[in-house]
């Protein structure tokens, strides 16, 4: 019996067709891992906020703001480090989301991990703004900054906690671009120039202090007064 042999043609016209239903798949296929991407960050966020609670609960109310000196020390550090290692109520691994480019030696040293991480809001403007003053009838003047410069929020001072947010996804773009901030701020450039980012298809997870979590767009994010944003390919949005 002879064998069948493809011709070329029939081969290139295989080749086609594979190419065709590469080019078909790849985008809902990237969208997919996308949006498998956002609701891990999601996730993440939200045991970020349990464990937060937690520490606020342990703490008569009081709940670590970005940064703090590690006890007994005048070692500074990021806002992470009390959660996971201070106090071990969340696991090292959900302090930041898989979809910002943070280099695994980034994570190696508690004087640098905890600062790679979700950003933390930094009321500057508590002591010298606008953002946080023109709220405080509605949310409540909640943010305290002691002399040693130690940030922190007061839990039972704050009004309406579900309009407050504390977490977000962030990102530092004066210096390694995108890499994720400890802290930011919905107006102004803190550290290395830090935004929040809309990493999850032009969105940026944000958590809040009564422990939801909520995907905000742009425009959404305008609208409640944030004038500094970065886009997924890093580049930073002024209004």
């Amino acid at each position: 019996m002879r064998r069948k042999i493809f011709t070329l043609i029939e081969l290139l016209v295989v080749i086609a067709v594979i190419a065709i239903l590469v080019s078909v798949l790849l985008p809902a296929l990237n969208s997919a891992r996308k949006k498998g991407q956002a609701i891990g960050c999601v996730n993440n966020l939200s045991q970020l906020m349990k464990g937060h609670l937690m520490y606020a609960d342990a703490q008569d109310q009081w709940m670590i703001g970005c940064q703090a000196c590690k006890a007994g020390t005048k070692t500074w550090l990021g806002w992470a480090y009390f959660i996971v290692e201070a106090f071990p109520y969340v696991k090292k691994q959900i302090i930041r989301c898989g979809s910002n480019p943070v280099l695994p030696k980034m994570l190696s040293y508690a004087t640098d991990w905890s600062w790679r991480c979700y950003g933390m809001y930094a009321p500057k403007d508590r002591w010298t703004g606008s953002y946080y003053n023109d709220r405080v009838e509605e949310t409540g003047d909640f943010a305290v900054k002691d002399e040693d410069g130690t940030r922190a929020f007061r839990l039972t001072k704050m009004k309406g906690p579900s309009r407050i947010f504390l977490l977000s996804d962030s990102g530092r773009f004066a210096s390694s671009p995108g890499v994720a901030s400890y802290k930011m701020h919905p107006t102004f450039p803190l550290e290395n120039s830090s935004a929040i980012f809309l990493l999850h298809i032009s969105r940026a997870n944000l958590a809040f202090a009564d422990g939801h979590v909520e995907a905000r767009s742009q425009s959404r994010l305008q609208s409640d007064g944030f004038t500094r944003m970065a886009l997924e390919d890093g580049t930073v949005l002024t209004f």
